[in-house]
């Protein structure tokens, strides 16, 4: 459907105008489009126009300026819907991380920083005791022992101080 316009009252002054005089001219502004025009300036489908121009059409036709202010409106109350809807989806996300976070911590998936180097430090240290008082105690049993008997007794030693580290690691992470 064809546009139609009222025509526009000629210039007369060429100054510039006061702000006063050009807000006056504006608003007095009888230039008028239809809904259709509407719609094909915009590219919104004439449903989405009536929502945008609820309340400004008069027999299918709108003041051009009311036109603009309401899409203006329209434009700022979608892009905050836009924004907000963003937030919102930020904040659930960081939510399910958090839950997913706690989760695993209770399944014991996860574990503090600080317990892990508490309990390697307390382990490496009982590995450092436990290996410096492996010559004392083994030299007497190898000293007169021949090279398989000795070897057998190292092996014996050695797989009972890593049995023992293993049940202390399990004690400790308990």
């Amino acid at each position: 459907m064809p546009a139609s316009r009222e025509p526009t009252p000629a210039k007369k002054n060429l100054k510039p105008a006061k702000k006063e005089d050009q807000k006056s001219a504006i608003q007095s502004s009888t230039c008028r489009i239809h809904l259709q025009e509407f719609s094909e300036l915009t590219g919104y489908a004439i449903s989405t126009c009536e929502k945008i121009l609820k309340g400004l059409t008069d027999a299918g036709y709108v003041d051009a300026l009311d036109a603009i202010r309401a899409l203006a409106q329209y434009f700022r109350n979608t892009q905050v819907d836009q924004e907000l809807k963003q937030k919102q989806i930020e904040v659930a996300e960081e939510r399910r991380k958090k839950l997913e976070l706690e989760r695993r911590q209770k399944e014991g998936e996860l574990v503090e920083v600080a317990k892990v180097m508490q309990v390697w430090a307390s382990m490496l240290s009982v590995i450092r005791n436990r290996l410096l008082q492996m010559p004392q105690k083994l030299a007497p049993l190898v000293a007169s022992a021949d090279p398989t008997e000795a070897k057998t007794i190292l092996e014996k030693e050695f797989t009972a101080l890593l049995s023992e580290l293993k049940e202390d690691l399990r004690n400790e992470l308990k």
